[in-house]
């Protein structure tokens, strides 16, 4: 048997290929969890670059208004005509549907005479500080798989990808530590709205409920003293280090513990009081 029937690749076989791509990977999360304890001097901790953001508000609407009631005008020709058509969700099957017309009247605004319905007559006023994309388009033709890929931008679930709000904490960092980076008000269409993906959950969503209060734990009983507080602070501060020590490399695990929403809590107490 040659040499080259034993390592097709080269002067390497498949399981030391693996072996030696584990230790890389390991070695790149160790570093990271060193660099960002303050353990690992010169770690790069924070954007690659300088940023020109501070902050995205990014208002998605889940079965929202129409793109041509809004900034996308179409006229009325195909309007009572009928018209090939898939079912909605998982119903595929081919069927005949009539064009419902347009009931909206546009007019041009500002310098760049980008058109805006007659509902949003305000919005027209300060249009051209507006980017108005109209090229967009989606694969899904269901709710929920359009929400995994308008937030992540890929079909599927073949992988954990990072949603939007992931990758924007991810660049832009965060100027508090005691505060979240990331947060998801309102009821999320799809938990993939929350994932910080392959990123890593550090970069994960925090969800405000509506209601008194946003976030649970965010008030402490009313029967319990701040002595009593502090005291079962410390026992979870306890636990919380003999559990990070036996489960040190597990990123999950570790952005829980530092992220949790009665950690964040408490922070938010702290920091108004």
């Amino acid at each position: 048997m040659s040499k080259d029937s034993i390592y097709p690749c080269g002067r390497i076989n498949r399981r030391g290929l693996l072996t030696m791509a584990g230790g890389g990977f390991f070695g790149a999360a160790l570093g990271g969890l060193w660099a960002a304890d303050g353990k690992l001097s010169g770690g790069h901790i924070g954007p690659h670059f300088e940023p020109k953001a501070k902050s995205v508000i990014f208002v998605f609407l889940c079965g929202g208004i129409s793109h041509i009631d809004t900034f996308d005008p179409k006229d009325n020709k195909w309007a009572g005509k009928l018209i090939d058509a898939i079912g909605f969700g998982d119903n595929v099957a081919e069927m005949k549907r009539p064009v419902i017309p347009i009931l909206r009247t546009y007019k041009q605004y500002g310098k760049s005479g980008i058109p805006v319905s007659d509902w949003f007559p305000n919005v027209g006023e300060v249009i051209d500080e507006f980017a108005v994309v109209r090229s967009m388009w989606c694969n899904e033709g269901n709710h929920f798989p359009a929400v995994i890929e308008t937030t992540t931008g890929h079909r599927g679930r073949q992988f954990d990808h990072p949603t939007l709000g992931a990758w924007v904490s991810y660049a832009l960092g965060s100027a508090n530590k005691n505060l979240p980076t990331f947060v998801n008000i309102g009821r999320p269409s799809s938990p993939v709205q929350l994932t910080g993906g392959y990123l890593g959950a550090n970069v994960s969503a925090t969800p405000f409920q509506s209601g008194d209060t946003p976030i649970p734990n965010l008030y402490p009983p009313k029967t319990s003293t701040s002595a009593e507080r502090d005291r079962q602070m410390r026992v979870l501060e306890d636990m919380n280090r003999e559990f990070r020590d036996r489960y040190a490399i597990n990123t999950d695990i570790a952005a829980h513990r530092r992220h949790t929403n009665s950690r964040r809590a408490c922070n938010c107490m702290r920091l108004t009081s």
